[in-house]
């Protein structure tokens, strides 16, 4: 079902549409699901923007990180193992 017109929009065109609407939920928001636990959070409204942004966040520095590792969830577990160097590759310089 659709709203556009079948007159305008050719059915290549629809597919193509429908495909990449499809690519954004299997790509971003399954990792932000599955990696994040985003659909279980129960945070209100404020609180759900600004997890939504951390989210964001760690899962591009997460792809910034990746070298060896296949999943996003190998990378945060490297991370956990030597937080020391995760923090160096953010800045942070012992003092």
């Amino acid at each position: 079902m659709s709203s556009l017109d079948p007159d305008v929009v050719s059915a290549k065109e629809f597919q193509a549409s429908i495909l990449g609407h499809w690519e954004v939920e299997n790509c971003l928001h399954l990792l932000k699901d599955r990696d994040c636990g985003e659909d279980t959070h129960v945070c209100g409204s404020d609180w759900g923007k600004t997890w939504t942004t951390l989210t964001n966040m760690a899962l591009s520095l997460a792809q910034l990180f990746k070298r060896t590792e296949r999943t996003l969830r190998e990378v945060r577990e490297r991370c956990l193992i030597n937080p020391l160097s995760t923090a160096k590759k953010l800045g942070y310089r012992k003092k």
